[in-house]
């Protein structure tokens, strides 16, 4: 299963954006497609990959800095962990 949410508030006239109706839908829709999902649980002697990808301004430069961290984590903690 993957899961992935981007959030961005706008405001031109200085009023809080309307959008809170429509955040909640998309919040329900990602709730229903995850309740669909049939991707079967880890099992306990499994790991689990987390991908992160991370980006910070750099003085002086125009592109920011990229950050990329993978972690592998023991499902049941019994088994170490890399980062």
């Amino acid at each position: 299963m993957l899961a992935l949410l981007v959030s961005s508030v706008v405001s031109i006239d200085g009023k809080p954006p309307a959008a809170t109706a429509q955040a909640a839908e998309i919040l329900h829709r990602a709730a229903d497609t995850a309740r669909a999902d049939r991707t079967p649980a880890p099992r306990g002697d499994q790991f689990i990959l987390t991908t992160t990808k991370g980006f910070a301004p750099v003085a002086g430069q125009n592109e920011p800095a990229t950050t990329l961290t993978r972690s592998w984590k023991s499902v049941d903690g019994t088994h170490d962990s890399l980062i």
